[in-house]
């Protein structure tokens, strides 16, 4: 395209026009339509819960179980990880291949998720083939081989996995966060896969235990969304898991954690890294809290939006990163809150004390009503994205389950989002959100921690704690006995 002499002065001319005396306000908040969720049960305690949508003819069908990996025993975390995997392993007289194929046939291969809370098994599939699918998820659920051979396999190929996570900063990051906020024995001190310490230890026994005691009608669901009904639902769960009696019960929640000041800077060193991972946070609240909601906006204005505070402080002001967020993962029990920021290396002490200052001023620079404003909007209308496809759906359904939450759960939420203030938010932000009570973690080149994180100035009588240092060279794989975390 042809440029004149003058472009570069009228491209400026442009800019400065579009220069905004005050920030836009939101916008008008667009309708909102929420997914309506049913529930039934069965007289031997099994959930079944519905979403309807009709506008195409695909099921997801899905069984959900109530124990996660908080219910793994301490020395022997990544045990639920493991069970559900190796339930895939043959079911119903079929091989692990053969079940392959027979899902296959269907149209889709089976789906395992593991959380904390909960497990889920689903498939998507055409609505006349709906009952096709249970049948084969009845057949994993209540009829496992649970042979030996494919438990040895399961567990090489679990313990290969976390060798490969062994260099990933931010699953090391997160492993340290969780043991630090939460203490070693709590169920939400290890990561789902656990490590490969802990996996080592799990034994056959261990499986066909956890089994035993977590798999049964009264800890599951039957989740069924998209081109189903409740009564169609219930009469296929009822025809093939009816007559089903398990010992098998609900586990807990979680206890709450108290809070507990000046905790250490812990940190894990790997050699090489141009960047530190860094991640600040606590046990915080579970699903359905009062607090939740007015967290929800603290965290969105501090750090849930490119305009937050954290965002715009280390990527806008200073440069330190790409990108700094905040997170509430509210739970069954009490879920963790944290802000995590990738910054560059030689920065880390100035960037986390840019974290731990603006956290620090919260009492002096509260929470504003445009901030909750904006936040509560942001919240809001992302909302119904998480219901945009059946297994959207599916998703959301089961942790209305796994967090024990009425069916009006996200309408309950909305309106207390509504509801909410910057005044509440701030209240919230100021119980749950002061450094002292935060755990505070370091991940990246272990001669550039060394003479960085004691510039970290909030807290001079805070020690620091290193967890894993690996010296190898850049680009070097971790060796095969390197396990980052507690030892």
């Amino acid at each position: 395209m042809h440029k004149s002499a003058a472009g570069s002065d009228a491209g400026n001319c442009c800019r400065a026009s579009f220069v905004r005396a005050e920030q836009p306000r939101v916008g008008l908040e667009p309708a909102l339509e929420l997914p309506r969720f049913e529930r039934a049960v069965l007289a031997n305690g099994l959930t079944v819960l519905v979403s309807e949508r009709h506008d195409l003819p695909v099921v997801s069908m899905n069984v959900a179980f109530a124990a996660g990996s908080a219910s793994d025993p301490p020395d022997r975390a990544g045990l639920a990880a493991l069970t559900y995997g190796l339930m895939l392993e043959g079911a119903g007289g079929r091989n692990a291949a053969q079940l392959d194929e027979a899902f296959a046939m269907l149209g889709d291969t089976p789906a395992l998720q593991i959380q904390p809370d909960g497990a889920r098994l689903s498939v998507t599939v055409m609505t006349e083939r709906a009952p096709e699918a249970l049948e084969l998820l009845r057949q994993v659920v209540m009829s496992p081989a649970l042979e030996e051979g494919a438990f040895e396999f399961r567990k090489r190929q679990q313990s290969a996995d976390l060798a490969a996570l062994a260099s990933e900063p931010s699953f090391i990051a997160q492993r340290i966060l969780l043991a630090s906020a939460y203490g070693a024995s709590h169920p939400y001190a290890h990561q789902p896969r656990g490590t490969r310490d802990t996996v080592a230890r799990i034994s056959f026994a261990d499986a066909r235990t956890f089994y035993a005691r977590c798999v049964g009608p009264a800890s599951m669901a039957v989740i069924a969304t998209g081109d189903i009904t409740l009564a169609r639902a219930r009469s296929l769960a009822d025809a093939l898991f009816g007559s089903w009696r398990s010992s098998a019960t609900r586990p807990p929640a979680p206890p709450p954690v108290e809070p507990r000041e000046g905790r250490p800077v812990c940190y894990a060193g790997l050699a090489g890294l141009n960047q530190t991972t860094l991640l600040i946070g606590r046990a915080a609240l579970p699903a359905g809290d009062p607090q939740e909601a007015p967290l929800e906006i603290a965290t969105a204005a501090i750090g849930g939006m490119f305009s937050s505070r954290l965002n715009l402080n280390l990527r806008e002001e200073h440069g330190y990163t790409y990108g700094a967020r905040a997170v509430l993962d509210a739970r069954h029990g009490p879920g963790p809150w944290y802000a995590q920021a990738a910054v560059r290396a030689d920065s880390t002490a100035a960037a986390l004390n840019e974290v731990l200052e603006e956290l620090k001023q919260l009492p002096l620079r509260p929470i504003r009503d445009s901030e909750a404003e904006a936040a509560r909007h942001s919240l809001i209308v992302s909302l119904p994205g998480q219901f945009e496809t059946a297994g959207d759906l599916s998703a959301a359904a089961t942790q209305i389950f796994w967090y024990a939450q009425p069916t009006d759960r996200y309408a309950q939420l909305v309106a207390e989002l509504r509801r909410a203030t910057a005044s509440d938010a701030e209240e919230a932000a100021l119980l749950y959100l002061a450094p002292s009570l935060q755990s505070v973690v370091a991940v990246g080149d272990p001669s550039l921690l060394k003479a960085q994180l004691p510039r970290v100035a909030f807290n001079p009588a805070r020690a620091l704690e290193p967890w894993f240092i690996a010296t190898r060279p850049a680009g070097e794989p971790a060796p095969a006995q390197a396990d980052p975390g507690v030892h």
